[in-house]
């Protein structure tokens, strides 16, 4: 069996250049993993997460041709976008259904090495589903490429009231969770 092991460690500067230099090594030197009778542990692979292309990510090809197109080429460089930025970009070249699926695809990428965006800490993202709303306000904004309830908060309330099937009644619950959640619709 193999499984992933992210490992955040904090170097100095002479550590850093032996690291990048020559990861599995360091991590080989440093790292202490205590095997027993019926297991065998060793470093397969190891690649800071600075150098972590996206490509390595199992993102679709169109994901990743409009990522580079946008100078993305790392995970970490998500971290010096606002979650707003990137869905703009997203929502430029791909369909609400793509923009949704993608950007659940780059959260869950971000999630799982630590990483989040300037303005919005990936562990507080709340998927709709989780919100305590109808089913029918739910299917609405996840049909129209919504997943999370801080999403809806980068969008106007126009944007959002002109969504199919979601009427005053899905509106106001709406409105009421995201206060609880201290979120409003966006000016712009």
């Amino acid at each position: 069996m193999r499984f992933n092991l992210v490992v955040n460690i904090e170097l100095s500067g002479s550590d850093k250049t032996a690291m990048y230099s020559d990861p599995i090594g360091f991590l080989q030197d440093h790292l202490t993993i205590t095997e027993s009778e019926n297991a065998v542990c060793s470093v397969l692979s190891a690649v800071p997460i600075e150098q972590l292309e996206i490509t390595k990510c199992g993102f679709p090809k169109a994901l990743v041709r409009h990522l580079n197109d946008n100078d993305i080429y790392h995970l970490y460089d998500f971290n010096k976008f606002k979650l707003s930025d990137i869905y703009e970009m997203l929502n430029r070249r791909f369909c609400y259904n793509d923009v949704g699926k993608y950007t659940s695809l780059i959260h869950n990428a971000m999630k799982k090495y630590g990483l989040s965006y300037t303005d919005t800490n990936i562990d507080s993202l709340t998927p709709l589903v989780e919100c305590g709303m109808s089913t029918r306000t739910v299917n609405s904004l996840t049909r129209a490429g919504y997943i999370y309830i801080q999403e809806i908060a980068l969008q106007t309330k126009d944007k959002i009231t002109k969504t199919r099937n979601f009427g005053t009644v899905s509106r106001l619950e709406l409105e009421q969770k995201m206060l609880e959640y201290g979120l409003w619709y966006s000016d712009v």
